[in-house]
């Protein structure tokens, strides 16, 4: 039996965007920089999208490849298009950085685990109701479509035609930002718990 990791309801909800928020697109990413999140193909996307002024990412989070992250950047230059927060956030205060996004991205990374997990920042980023952007694998597709997230391949490239896509569709940011919070409401924690119970009581 499956028993799917879900949302925290009472940590990750939908909130307004903040009075003061800069302007132009903010794309979040927040991890732990493990090689299944796949974070210098975000920076390589950035330097493909550096051209774009209206298109910032915020990447938040520590662990053992930000300082590659880093590097990308720096030496490409992205100086104001890429911002590190260099540490990680206490869950509790994650929401709050989610609802400054427009776009939230999910993995991308080489590794055969991105391809067996759902990360829980999928499931936050459609908790926040956010438009979502995330590597094409068969673990997301398990219970997630199309219609809830951009599905994209892992190369920089796919990730900065994505933000390209969505930067200029708010419709299409606001039609997957719902359908995919309606989705990932099914995974609140009485429903997996549901879910454990039926799994257990089964001989």
């Amino acid at each position: 039996h499956t028993v799917y990791l879900g949302m925290n309801d009472k940590l990750f909800y939908p909130a307004p965007l903040p009075a003061g928020k800069k302007e132009g697109l903010l794309v979040h990413f927040h991890g732990t920089y493990i090689p299944l999140q796949g974070a210098c193909k975000i920076i390589e996307a950035a330097h493909l999208l550096a051209g774009r002024k209206d298109i910032r990412f915020r990447l938040i989070g520590n662990g053992r490849e930000l300082p590659l992250a880093k590097k990308l950047a720096a030496g490409y230059g992205l100086g104001g298009a890429v911002e590190f927060i260099e540490h990680n956030v206490p869950l509790q205060d994650l929401n709050g950085y989610l609802a400054e996004a427009d776009i939230v991205l999910g993995v991308f990374g080489d590794r055969g685990k991105t391809g067996r997990v759902i990360p829980n920042k999928v499931y936050e980023g459609l908790a926040a109701k956010k438009a979502l952007i995330t590597m094409d694998t068969p673990a997301v597709r398990e219970i997630f479509s199309d219609k809830d997230m951009l599905l994209v391949a892992g190369d920089p490239q796919s990730i900065a035609d994505g933000v390209m896509r969505l930067a200029g569709d708010a419709k299409l940011r606001a039609d997957l930002a719902g359908h995919g919070y309606n989705t990932v409401s099914r995974y609140q924690p009485v429903s997996v718990a549901k879910i454990l119970i039926d799994a257990i009581s089964q001989k």
